[in-house]
């Protein structure tokens, strides 16, 4: 007796990402590519997270090099899957103090840190009452005391991939003092 068996090929597939290499909380988005029949498409991101569906996005709160897999299964049953490598990047970490230059001016020293490779290239001061500034250390004159929420945002840089991190601080600028005399005889 001679039977005919046919046999199928695995599926064709592939996969592309809107980036390669992002910074930590950043959202990515994984396409699933095949011209064959797919009924399936599971994907696990490599940090203890999975998704399923031929477009999926992922946001990574861990940070180093991450193995994505794409499982799929065609419609003869067929099963087949593909891993590549992404680079979530460690952020830089913000972080300033603040002292009293005078009754009404507060200086303000930046203290941020960026990981190994990376290079702080900006810095981005709100202090709170409408005005801004991108001095690293900037001294700022408040119009009256009271209290201020200060932020600085940063931007860390390693071959064009830019991180960022900010962080607020409240501030207390000093009341400037009401000076009145009087005098005798007027």
């Amino acid at each position: 007796v001679t039977h005919q068996v046919f046999v199928y090929n695995h599926p064709n597939i592939d996969f592309s990402s809107s980036a390669s290499s992002a910074c930590l909380d950043s959202e990515i988005i994984f396409t699933g590519i095949s011209p064959d029949n797919i009924i399936s498409w599971d994907w696990d991101f490599g940090d203890g997270n999975t998704g399923s569906g031929q477009v999926v996005s992922h946001t990574y709160t861990t940070f180093g090099a991450m193995y994505v897999t794409l499982y799929v299964e065609a419609i003869n049953g067929c099963q087949t899957s593909m891993t590549k490598p992404i680079f979530v990047a460690e952020p830089p970490n913000a972080e300033f103090t603040w002292n009293i230059y005078s009754c009404d001016t507060m200086q303000f020293t930046d203290q941020s840190s960026a990981p190994s490779g990376y290079f702080i290239v900006e810095w981005d001061w709100d202090f709170g009452d409408g005005l801004t500034s991108n001095l690293q250390h900037p001294a700022h004159v408040y119009g009256a005391g009271g209290l201020y929420d200060v932020t600085l945002v940063i931007t860390s840089d390693s071959s064009g991939l830019l991180c960022y991190d900010s962080i607020t601080h409240t501030v207390e600028v000093p009341e400037v003092p009401t000076v009145y005399f009087t005098f005798s005889p007027e």
